[in-house]
């Protein structure tokens, strides 16, 4: 008997193309399954510029409501969008929420009901190294914080820690679990790798986008991390994100036969191992390292920048 988990969500989804002035694009509103620190922000930009009705920092609870008929705030909301924008045709809604309670499902997804699935991922070890990663894990340190723990393989499997956040309110991620989330990454229709820019231009190939940029910007590693860690728990972070690294190299896969299908260049693997270079060792990822200036209080305690561990 198959595990209900693993059922089909989206059963019958499949891609329906339209053409609008000329330009190629995917039918339907566009879902951006948002993981934290993984440039959303940033696509979300390029979605408003592309002028999509757009609408960010979306709970599952605010889908809910959409459905239910009731009025949802205008928070982060650009081009018009408004509670009707949600299901239109070109609409980008940031869900930047877990899979705990909720699945594709519920956005209504069918082939009489066309949704454009995007994401975004980047590795999950060198998320840790980031400026951000320190100020989200300040409270307990890294390697004893819920953010330390897959972050992203937990929100798309919905096993996410809590009640605290620390590390030891995780529950083990099992193959399940990293199942689930395949399943759901399958869905997608464009992903986006943070770490490789090129992958930027299926926002031109599948969304209808006419600007899309081929450069990323340059992350500021945290010396106040690296100097948490030695060589021990420089490897238990890959350790611990064994799974997670597998889900990564999934997405990038994905993301890579995308660039194939729309008949843009794969990089290499020689160009995918130059895109980490803090990777290569503590060492290396030290000299890359800057200090950490001072944390406004709310920068790391308001839900809309909280990173979703639990």
């Amino acid at each position: 008997m198959d595990d209900p988990d693993l059922r089909q969500e989206c059963e019958g989804k499949a891609r329906q193309w339209t053409s609008e002035g000329g330009v190629r694009r995917l039918e339907g509103p566009a879902f951006f399954f948002h993981v934290n620190h993984h440039n959303g922000r940033g696509f979300s930009t390029l979605a408003t510029r592309a002028g999509c009705p757009t609408r960010g920092f979306t709970r599952w609870s605010d889908v809910d409501d959409v459905k239910a008929g009731r009025t949802i705030n205008d928070h982060a909301t650009h081009n018009g969008y408004n509670n009707g924008s949600m299901f239109k045709d070109k609409s980008w809604t940031d869900i930047e929420d877990t899979f705990a309670a909720h699945t594709l499902d519920d956005l209504g997804c069918g082939p009489a009901s066309p949704r454009v699935f995007v994401t975004s991922a980047r590795h999950p070890v060198e998320n840790l190294l980031t400026h951000e990663a320190f100020k989200q894990t300040k409270k307990y340190g890294m390697m004893e914080s819920c953010e330390s723990d897959n972050v992203a393989l937990r929100l798309w499997a919905g096993n996410v820690c809590g009640p605290s956040k620390r590390r030891d309110d995780c529950r083990v991620l099992t193959r399940r679990d990293l199942e689930i989330a395949k399943a759901r990454a399958r869905k997608m229709d464009a992903i986006f790798l943070v770490e490789h820019p090129v992958t930027f231009r299926l926002g031109c190939t599948r969304l209808g986008w006419r600007y899309c940029p081929t450069y990323g910007t340059r992350e500021q590693y945290s010396l106040n991390i690296l100097n948490q860690l030695d060589n021990r728990s420089w490897s238990e972070l890959f350790e611990r994100h064994k799974l997670g690294l597998e889900f990564y190299d999934y997405l990038k896969q994905l993301s890579f036969d995308m660039l194939k299908e729309d008949g843009i260049r794969v990089p290499t693997l020689e160009e995918q191992q130059e895109a980490l270079p803090v990777l290569r060792s503590l060492q290396d990822a030290k000299k890359k390292a800057v200090p950490d200036g001072p944390v406004p209080r709310q920068d790391a305690n308001t839900s809309s920048t909280r990173w979703q561990c639990r």
